[in-house]
């Protein structure tokens, strides 16, 4: 009621629903975490997804990319301002 969930591979599900807050979160609002970073990336930019770039002082990605003690995370916006991030362990 309100919205759809949505289930993929294995026990993970996705509920997603209209509000008229959609795009005011400045955080993060949704992660995964992939094996190869690089090549999810390349292949959302074919698709014309555009990463973020940050410089927090300490923490400051490059081409996209954070890489901290050995992990590394994206970050992009969808067309209403959501952030996402994609992960890749260490």
């Amino acid at each position: 009621m309100g919205g759809l969930w949505y289930r993929f591979a294995g026990d993970t599900w996705l509920f997603l629903y209209e509000t008229p807050a959609a795009g005011t979160a400045r955080n993060t609002v949704a992660g995964w975490t992939v094996d190869d970073l690089a090549a999810v990336m390349a292949e959302l930019r074919s698709r014309g997804v555009v990463f973020e770039d940050y410089d927090l002082g300490d923490l400051k990605t490059v081409d996209g990319v954070l890489e901290l003690g050995g992990a590394k995370a994206a970050w992009f916006t969808d067309s209403e301002g959501n952030i996402f991030e994609l992960s890749q362990p260490a």
